[in-house]
């Protein structure tokens, strides 16, 4: 996290710090394209879920998206590419700029890894749990 968190813009990093669980790590951010209604807004991976932070003014309110109950799209375009998030009746759409789309696919595989990696460990959780049920 040393690294991400080097990179991360001072006001999300003050208010994403205390906003995280214990033991949990941002792995990777996008910043949005500005948009009129907000100053900023930011999409940040952790070890454990999706979150939106947006700043408007002097104010950081975040949206959590658990990674395995995300479902994701990508529309490519151009000026911009959108990402959709949608989980249990919360839905976020950013736009990203189109020269940064490397960075922005990036950031998806990641978050592709991350739910496999998830349903990995649950699917290892039910084998070990069903080995017990049957002893």
């Amino acid at each position: 996290m040393k690294e991400v968190r080097e990179k991360l813009p001072k006001i999300l990093l003050t208010n994403i710090v205390p906003y995280l669980h214990h033991g949990e790590e941002v792995i990777a951010f996008l910043k949005e394209v500005w948009v009129p209604r907000f100053d900023f807004s930011w999409v940040v991976l952790t070890n454990e879920r999706v979150i939106i932070a947006t700043r408007k003014i002097f104010e950081v309110n975040f949206t959590d998206y658990i990674i395995r109950n995300i479902d994701m799209d990508v529309s490519l375009g151009f000026p911009f590419d959108t990402l959709t998030f949608e989980a249990f009746r919360k839905k976020y759409t950013g736009q990203f700029y189109w020269y940064n789309r490397e960075k922005t696919l990036g950031f998806i595989e990641k978050i592709k890894a991350k739910i496999e990696e998830q349903e990995r460990r649950l699917g290892e959780k039910g084998k070990l749990t069903k080995g017990k049920e049957e002893e």
